[in-house]
């Protein structure tokens, strides 16, 4: 089903949005591993604190990506509805 021009331009913004904050939030999980390795390196925390703070990091970064993808698409979308992509 095709959509309308000013569907795909709210579904562009939408994941644009999406994105900076998993953006943001990407940032704050990677800086938790690095604690929270350095934190099981000098033996102050168990091991599964740092694999959680790791599948989190992982988790948050695939998402980050997805959103990347699905902007893209979004913007390919808003382009051939606009004759600017054929």
């Amino acid at each position: 089903m095709p959509f309308e021009v000013g569907e795909a331009y709210a579904h562009a913004q939408a994941n644009f949005a999406s994105q900076r904050e998993l953006a943001a939030s990407a940032t704050a999980a990677r800086r938790w591993v690095v604690a929270s390795l350095a934190d099981f390196s000098a033996g102050l925390e168990p091991a599964d604190k740092m694999v959680e703070a790791l599948k989190n990091y992982v988790l948050t970064q695939t998402e980050y990506v997805r959103s990347i993808n699905d902007y893209n698409m979004n913007v390919a979308q808003l382009a051939r509805l606009t004759g600017e992509l054929k």
